[in-house]
């Protein structure tokens, strides 16, 4: 009888303990029992901040994996390349080493995977300056190409900010930093938004288009013509000078094919000047350039620049000069002035607009590349 009561005794005892021990994985009060200290972390979603991007050789591109999980810890997470002849990876930074489309997974410690598409080139560069570019030849692209170069382009606007004050600055300095070639400038023989007596034109000096004008399949969208369609880099008769020039873009064309292409559409206008109230000269207010004005802070990437007969787009600014993109005689062209004395001195600039009323947001807002 003392031994059965010891038995019952001991019992208890380790039930109690039992219980005690695992009291912080028990709900008693519903009758039931579980376990979560140990429960396995699992993955829910990967974000990606891009699905599929686009490199020049030796370019890189930061991939940013956002992982939800079950019980939002901390997933350990791996990358690898389909082909790294192609584009290297390490810790999401992408690298393009020679033309070609590959693939960029990222794998969870559960073994769930996201994969971004990257399609590298060698049609565009690294952003940088180059003054040993020669011109655009005629023809020089296929149609692919030239559809590969308009991904790319929309690709860079889109990563700055369409419809922000990124937006054109991105177009501008793709066509300067990024692009091949250079770009002729040249008369136009008129444009859309014409004034009454001038030519109803289009395409030609101008280019009031989304896209690259750099493949006959352009030829579409060209809504009225004069002695066109011709795209870039292709001889075209010149009305204003006589004789057949290779196409390319006024100041004014220029200008408003960036705007357009950065998501602002101010119609295919001329430069402007005083005697005249709806042309790009008077989007906004034209103030004239003082060292005050450099100096105040007002002044940032994508204000537009000028004189009378004149438009151009500040590209960039440091602690000492100025950026300007703007096609003269005979290119399109980056023109780098100091921020006081150069710009000061200039006969190609006398007022800046700002345009913060216009573009209402900076976008992924970076004062160089």
């Amino acid at each position: 009888m003392y031994r059965k009561i010891k038995i019952i005794i001991l019992f208890f005892i380790v039930c109690f303990s039992v219980i005690a021990f695992f009291k912080d994985d028990l709900n008693l009060s519903k009758g039931i029992v579980y376990k979560t200290k140990n429960a396995t972390l699992k993955t829910l979603k990967i974000d990606l901040n891009k699905d599929k991007v686009y490199l020049a050789i030796g370019e890189e591109y930061q991939l940013i994996a956002d992982i939800e999980t079950n019980k939002n810890n901390e997933m350990e997470i791996t990358w690898s390349s389909k082909d790294e002849n192609i584009a290297t990876v390490s810790n999401g930074l992408i690298k393009g080493i020679t033309p070609g489309t590959t693939k960029i997974t990222v794998i969870t410690a559960d073994n769930v995977n996201k994969e971004v598409e990257v399609i590298v080139t060698d049609l565009v560069t690294t952003p940088k300056v180059n003054t040993s570019k020669s011109f655009l030849p005629c023809k020089r692209y296929s149609e692919e190409e030239a559809k590969l170069l308009d991904e790319v382009f929309f690709d860079r606007i889109n990563e700055a900010g369409y419809g922000t004050r990124m937006g054109p600055v991105a177009v501008a300095r793709f066509i300067l930093l990024e692009f091949q070639y250079k770009i002729k400038y040249f008369n136009e023989n008129g444009r859309l938004n014409n004034h009454s007596g001038s030519s109803h034109v289009d395409g030609e000096g101008r280019y009031y288009h989304r896209g690259l004008y750099l493949h006959e399949s352009k030829f579409e969208s060209i809504t009225a013509k004069r002695y066109g369609p011709a795209i870039w880099g292709c001889n075209l008769y010149d009305a204003f000078l006589g004789g057949y020039r290779p196409n390319g873009l006024t100041c004014s064309g220029f200008v408003t094919w960036v705007l357009l292409n950065g998501g602002f559409d101010i119609g295919d206008s001329g430069a402007g000047n005083t005697y005249r109230d709806d042309d790009v000269g008077d989007i906004g207010e034209n103030i004239p350039i003082t060292k005050e004005l450099m100096q105040s802070g007002k002044v940032k990437v994508g204000d537009i620049i000028g004189r009378d007969g004149h438009v151009a787009i500040i590209i960039g600014l440091d602690e000492e000069y100025i950026y300007i993109a703007e096609s003269l005689p005979p290119e399109v062209r980056l023109v780098t002035l100091t921020k006081y004395d150069g710009l000061l001195k200039s006969d190609n600039f006398d007022f800046i607009i700002l345009m913060d009323d216009i573009y209402k947001s900076d976008g992924n807002y970076t004062e160089m590349w």
